[in-house]
């Protein structure tokens, strides 16, 4: 069965934005609505739908991450074919929606994400919470079907693993 969309998923800091602009191109790409604000260099409608008032007619999915709410409207995941999330979205999927779903797991080595986390962050307390709260989260996670552990991959490699499922 071909899958309808794909989602990328992976521990803070792992690659998954990076990994989503890189393929935005060749999909339709969902944004969540977040009550989040912008990090630097990140745009409205373009990144997220940044809003502290959220308001979405029909939801699909909600998800809470620190203290910021994302929400996913009915409109996007049925159109969308690209989305970034996280274990909360991949375990609130009804089983049809995960079988039509190619979920690629970014999960780059932990020293690699420690230093990403720190230097993002700009403080090493918050990013060691950061790091042992997503260690623990995503200890023994298996519901997923490419695992893209390079943390230098490319579009390329991107793409090419994606070939093995089409």
């Amino acid at each position: 069965m071909k899958k309808k969309r794909i989602i990328l998923v992976g521990r803070s800091c792992s690659g998954k934005d990076y990994a989503f602009n890189l393929l935005r191109g060749d999909y339709i790409a969902g944004l969540w609505y977040t009550s989040r604000p912008p990090r630097e260099g990140e745009l409205h409608g373009v990144d997220y739908y940044f809003n502290t008032h959220l308001h979405v007619d029909k939801i699909q999915f909600i998800i809470t991450y620190n203290k910021w709410t994302y929400l996913l409207s009915t409109l996007v995941w049925k159109n969308s074919t690209l989305l970034v999330g996280n274990l909360q979205l991949i375990y609130q999927l009804k089983p049809s929606q995960r079988k039509e779903s190619l979920i690629v797991y970014v999960n780059p080595p932990s020293e690699v994400i420690a230093d990403r986390l720190v230097s993002r962050d700009n403080g090493a307390d918050k990013a060691l919470r950061r790091f042992l709260t997503d260690q623990e989260e995503f200890l023994g996670f298996k519901d997923f079907d490419i695992e893209i552990t390079d943390p230098n991959f490319t579009y390329e490699t991107l793409t090419e693993a994606l070939e093995t499922f089409k």
